[in-house]
């Protein structure tokens, strides 16, 4: 199983990441693994053609990274813990986090245009200056979250 090897590069930052994508993008269906990326420093990194359903990112740095959702297999983050990760800057646009965990991240400045938010919570989390415009946010919680400059 090449579980381990995988996550071991995904973790390495920005150009593992990137070889990771190169490997999944050969693949014939989308790469589906358990990874175990909490904490890990994928700051800027491109990670819109790994599919990170299900993947704990908890206090992950997410900072400026590319997760947009531009076609079936991009940036799924379907049911991904993200509490306590580091999004500001991220690039989120189309992504699908459909009933993701994001509690008490900070999505300063994020870009979530038209991404998929149903089911999602983001409780105690910071949304200051992001762009939710277009989302999809049925059954969302955001329970004491701030939003100052936000557009929504």
């Amino acid at each position: 199983m090449m579980t381990p090897k995988f996550e071991t590069l995904v973790r390495s930052g920005a150009d593992g990441v990137a070889k990771a994508r190169e490997i999944s993008a050969a693949l014939t269906s989308p790469l589906v693994l358990p990874l175990d990326l909490r904490g890990a420093d994928l700051r800027g990194a491109d990670l819109n053609r790994l599919n990170l359903r299900d993947v704990d990112l908890t206090g992950a740095d997410l900072r400026g990274a590319d997760l947009t959702g531009a076609d079936l297999f991009l940036a799924n983050l379907t049911g991904a813990d993200l509490s306590g990760a580091n999004l500001t800057g991220a690039n989120l646009t189309a992504a699908d986090l459909e009933d993701a965990v994001l509690n008490s991240a900070n999505l300063t400045d994020a870009n979530l245009l038209s991404a998929n938010l149903e089911g999602a919570s983001f409780d105690s989390s910071d949304l200051s200056g992001a762009t939710l415009s277009h989302a999809r946010m049925t059954l969302t919680s955001f329970d004491r979250c701030e939003f100052k400059g936000a557009i929504l």
